[in-house]
């Protein structure tokens, strides 16, 4: 007997462990005077005698069956209840869940385009960086054609500086000659 006892009690406390704390606030009842309330009613059917010397012999034996049958139906429909609230969270769980899984989706998406913008920049990058180059490369150049270009200008005028000072001189001879310089 007290073995049934001692496995029925262990099934309730974990059914209950599942059961009650969803609506612990509003339950006026513990888990353990919940047992012991339905293992009365189960000890209602045995024999006085059988258990007089256990824990269940109690006075609460002799509360009349209709309101025992009438308590563990309101433990039937609440634990029903709370297997209805369990339910609608499971709906609102997955609801949440499935706008998690859009909100991850898009995110995913905009990552890609956001990879995708990155691998864009860096060829834009490297192209940038490349006519950076050719273009240091052409002012180099640039620097040294004016430095030969300024070389060859200077060697030019060098060479053609005795001659316009040949030409100034033949200039003021003949203004001199014709008398149009004036002293």
């Amino acid at each position: 007997m007290g073995y049934i006892i001692s496995k029925f009690q262990s099934k309730l406390q974990s059914i209950l462990n599942f059961t009650l704390p969803l609506k612990r606030r509003t339950t006026k009842y513990s888990i353990h005077a919940l047992s012991l309330d339905i293992l009365e009613e189960i000890f209602l059917f045995v024999p006085y005698e059988c258990c007089q010397n256990s824990w269940i012999a109690s006075s609460k034996l002799q509360i009349p069956l209709a309101s025992k049958l009438k308590r563990l139906h309101q433990y039937q429909e609440w634990i029903q209840e709370q297997i209805n609230l369990l339910a609608e969270r499971i709906e609102v769980l997955k609801a949440s869940t499935a706008e998690m899984n859009a909100s991850i989706a898009e995110m995913n998406a905009r990552t890609a385009e956001l990879k995708a913008s990155t691998e864009v920049l860096k060829v834009n990058t490297e192209q940038l960086k490349v006519n950076t180059k050719v273009l240091n490369v052409n002012i180099e150049n640039t620097k040294v054609n004016i430095e030969v270009l300024k070389k060859k200008c200077d060697k030019e005028f060098a060479a053609l500086k005795p001659k316009i000072e040949n030409c100034e001189r033949e200039i003021v001879e003949l203004e001199e000659a014709n008398g149009w310089r004036s002293q």
